[in-house]
């Protein structure tokens, strides 16, 4: 819920709001979502203080482009010299270097339909008073006026004497002398000249690099006050006596006033103003070249993550006991593709995001229990969490068999929708951030926004990420060089960058705001049934066993060649060459050699297969098999041939699946733990031997091994590269089986809820009167609870006292109430508020406000407790 801080919304605000049309305030609504959270404002004075909640500002300021937080600045400085006195427009453009009227107006309207600055009848500029502390670009330091109230009475007649000045009366009309005198940039000037050279330094120094800086043994000592008649007259002191500085000291700093800061800094000096983002230099390029590099890369791209997967289908990918895919695994993935580091890299990344990918706990094989030293402690140890690694996820095979451009197109989208960027400095980005940013989305839409308002070629990418910078001026610039570095990087292995220039599927991609892009609109649609267009299909098989595609080709086509032979080149055009070890693979994939064969014949592109290729694949079909291999967890044998077969038979035992494979032999895909529990429960008396045939011997199974049926941790299902994710599993039910408060799930889909700006701004314009006594509300202070027990009366109890206090503190609580039909029905309210005849709510059922009789209202009590 959306709680307010404890004060007064501004007047200038409400009466601001009161003056907007329907369609203006929606637009601020609009723009500031959060403040429709439920409960929803009562009135525009409350809209005004969630308006001002710093929070709320907070994210919204975030997101504000360089010119927007440069007139911010303007208008705060015209507000601190003007004494706090809302500046006139003149003024505030008069602060800003080589401002137009229009363009400042323009930035105006943008922080109005914000809900962070707006103009007064008057033509005077106000602020939210929650922007000023968000927003310091230029650290030009407080004014007078609040600083020097810090000093004592004896301190200022020190400074005034210091000035010249000679001042009596009470302490404020000290400190409003000096306010003036300091105020005329002339005598600061005058007064500065008048120290030493390393005084000036240094004070030049903080007047352009900050108001606040240590008092260190530069500036002249490190302990005591600069006002006593013992210091010495170095450059901190000097600067303190004249009023250059006003220091702390117990922290041992300064800070430079406003006015002494503008005076230093000289009579032409302006703040910047950049209403325009920086121009970004481009070259003109081709279309047709364009779309040709954009279906390459996009095709290469779909054909690394179909490798990658049929990669793991044999070699499962190791995971890191972080939950990432570590850098050796990446090399030899690297290695054995062919492919480069960054497009191996995504293309795992882009697999697990599709959940072509799954976890698997990796097989350890035997499980005999650990040899134990004599004399050593048989106190259990902790059993290690088993090693994780990722094999094809059953999802592969039907998104496999899907056109090659539906499969291109859920990349894209998956990419899109992806949280963070995998070709990113990780560690750079983790030691800036303490958890997870969702800077990636902002990024990476604003550089595709910036690209897509331009149709040459990018020739700087340093000039595109000052571009992006433009848009987020929070953003440190290094973070914003990084993504932005990473996001073109990425965007162009995948065909939405070609040769600089934003593809189709990119501009398809920029029309959709992340992360509600639809796979099957109709423009992406279209953009990548061009990439995928151009592909080859066919292949030109030679006599020396290899096949050779000119161009890019078809990920089907890359995806069976791979297959059955092994890639020798990449570029301009592919060549794979055909082995018995290849043909082999192929077949233990289930393929025989007539498929095969009749496979290789339909990419042919004079539609038949050279002889040799022909002779090796039938010849390998003949020895194919002739040695079988079958995995088992545990081996059963015995001599006796007939037990063996009834221990197969046995119904008890259909667990083990149990498998024969000959008269005295079954295997089991059961560990060793598990089928000796389970022979002996069937009425059979075991024995466990080693491979050499010498027995185990099961009294040390009892104090070290944990039975291999323990349960394992169940997987999320989502699987991160590079070790963003610690809690990669979780680990069982929670203690506390209660099944969830309903109340919850109300609430919680009541504030997911979308809400309708428009019809907001209509209710919120036309407004019932203000409730003149309001006894409760989120963050209120104290004293509320008798007015509570005054409104309900001298109803005590328990349950009455609970629902007081739940009421006060504006916790949700479920009451029991009696409507005029005599009905009974159980509400949950907050936020109550009283008009002197009945109680206004939240009611948290109907998701809207109602007015409640006192009379009929009760606790709802659920076994002495108030839900």
């Amino acid at each position: 819920m959306f709680h307010s801080h404890p004060q007064e919304a501004d007047p200038q605000l409400i009466a601001w709001l009161r003056r907007l049309s329907t369609d203006d305030l929606a637009q601020v609504l609009a723009h500031r979502a959060d403040v429709l959270v439920p409960p929803w404002p009562r009135d525009l004075d409350q809209l005004a203080l969630r308006l001002s909640e710093p929070k709320s500002a907070a994210v919204v300021i975030d997101q504000l482009p360089l010119p927007c937080l440069e007139l911010i600045d303007a208008i705060r400085l015209a507000t601190d010299l003007g004494g706090g006195t809302a500046p006139a427009s003149a003024d505030v453009v008069g602060w800003l270097d080589r401002a137009l009227p229009g363009d400042v107006e323009s930035v105006l309207r943008q922080l109005a339909a914000h809900g962070l600055a707006w103009t007064d009848n008057g033509g005077r500029i106000h602020l939210n008073q929650v922007v000023g502390d968000e927003v310091k670009l230029h650290n030009l330091g407080s004014p007078m006026a609040e600083l020097l109230p810090r000093f004592t009475v004896e301190e200022l007649k020190q400074i005034a004497a210091a000035l010249g000045l000679s001042i009596a009366g009470r302490k404020q009309n000290i400190v409003d002398r000096l306010v003036v005198w300091f105020g005329r940039a002339g005598n600061v000037r005058h007064l500065f000249a008048q120290a030493t050279a390393d005084t000036r330094e240094i004070l030049e120094e903080i007047a352009w690099r900050g108001p606040n800086s240590d008092l260190t043994p530069r500036f002249g000592y490190t302990s005591g006050y600069p006002h006593r008649a013992d210091q010495s007259m170095s450059p901190g002191v000097w600067a303190v006596r004249h009023g250059f500085v006003v220091y702390d000291a117990y922290e041992y700093t300064s800070h430079m006033p406003l006015e002494i800061c503008l005076a230093l800094r000289g009579p032409d000096f302006r703040l910047p103003f950049t209403p325009n983002r920086p121009a970004l230099p481009v070259t003109p390029m081709e279309p047709q070249q364009v779309s040709a590099e954009a279906s390459a890369t996009a095709l290469r791209a779909l054909d690394r993550v179909v490798s990658v997967v049929e990669y793991a289908s044999t070699t499962p990918i190791p995971l890191l006991k972080s939950g990432g895919v570590g850098t050796r695994a990446i090399s030899a993935i690297t290695k054995k593709l062919g492919s480069s580091t960054p497009e191996t890299t995504l293309a795992v990344e882009l697999a697990i995001q599709g959940l072509l990918l799954e976890r698997q706990p990796v097989d350890s094989g035997d499980d005999q229990p650990p040899s134990r030293r004599k004399g050593r402690s048989r106190k259990r140890r902790a059993e290690p969490e088993p090693a994780q690694q990722l094999v094809p996820s059953a999802a592969f095979a039907p998104w496999q068999a899907m056109p090659s451009s539906t499969r291109l197109r859920s990349l894209l989208v998956d990419w899109w929708n992806l949280g963070w960027a995998p070709l990113a400095d990780q560690k750079f980005l983790n030691s800036v951030f303490d958890g997870p940013h969702g800077l990636f989305h902002e990024v990476h839409g604003i550089v595709f926004q910036v690209l897509s308002e331009h149709d040459g070629a990018l020739t700087d990418r340093s000039a595109l990420a000052t571009s992006v910078g433009w848009h987020v001026p929070r953003i440190r610039d290094d973070v914003i060089a990084e993504l932005t570095n990473a996001t073109l990087t990425e965007a162009s292995l995948l065909g939405l960058v070609a040769a600089g220039v934003l593809s189709d599927a990119g501009r398809a991609l920029v029309a959709h705001p992340s992360p509600a892009v639809d796979v099957n609109s109709s423009d992406l649609v279209d953009a990548v049934d061009v990439l995928v267009a151009g592909a080859r299909t066919t292949a030109l098989f030679g006599t020396d066993l290899t096949a050779v595609v000119t161009g890019s080709a078809d990920a089907d086509l890359a995806s069976l060649l791979d297959q059955a032979a092994d890639r020798e080149s990449q570029g301009a055009a592919t060549s794979w060459r055909f082995t018995p070890a290849s043909i082999r693979r192929a077949f233990d994939t289930g393929s025989t050699a007539q498929k095969l064969i009749g496979d290789l014949t339909s990419i042919s592109a004079n539609h038949e297969l050279p002889q040799p290729l022909v002779y090796m694949i039938n010849d390998v079909e003949r020895r194919h098999g002739e040695v079988s291999v079958i995995h088992a967890a545990s081996v059963i044998v015995s001599a006796d041939s007939t037990l063996v077969t009834e221990i197969a038979a046995h119904r008890r035992l259909a667990k083990l699946q149990l498998g024969q494979v000959a008269p005295t032999v079954l295997v089991a895909s059961s560990g060793v733990s598990d089928t000796l529990e389970a022979l002996r429960s069937a009425g059979y008396v075991p024995v466990q031997k080693r491979v050499d045939g010498s027995a185990v011997l099961s009294v040390e199974r009892a104090a070290d091994a944990t039975p291999s049926s323990a349960a394992a941790p169940r997987s999320t299902g989502k699987v991160y590269m590079g070790g963003r994710d610690a809690s990669f599993t979780e680990l069982g039910p929670p203690l506390d089986d209660a099944e969830p408060d309903p109340d919850d799930d109300l609430i919680r889909r009541q504030m997911e809820a979308p809400q309708d700006p428009v019809e907001h701004a209509k209710r919120l314009l036309g407004e019932p009167p203000e409730v003149e006594t309001a006894v409760a509300g989120p963050g209120r202070s104290g004293g509320i609870r008798p007015a509570f027990r005054d409104l309900f009366g001298k109803s005590s109890g328990p349950d009455w006292t609970q629902l007081i206090i739940r009421l006060q503190y504006g916790v949700p609580t479920r009451i029991t109430y009696h409507d005029d039909d005599g009905q009974t029905s159980s509400l949950l309210i907050s936020d109550v508020t009283y008009d002197g005849e009945a109680l206004e709510v939240w009611c948290w059922d109907t998701a809207d406000y109602r007015r409640l009789d006192l009379s009929r209202i009760e606790p709802l009590s659920t076994s002495g407790d108030v839900r």
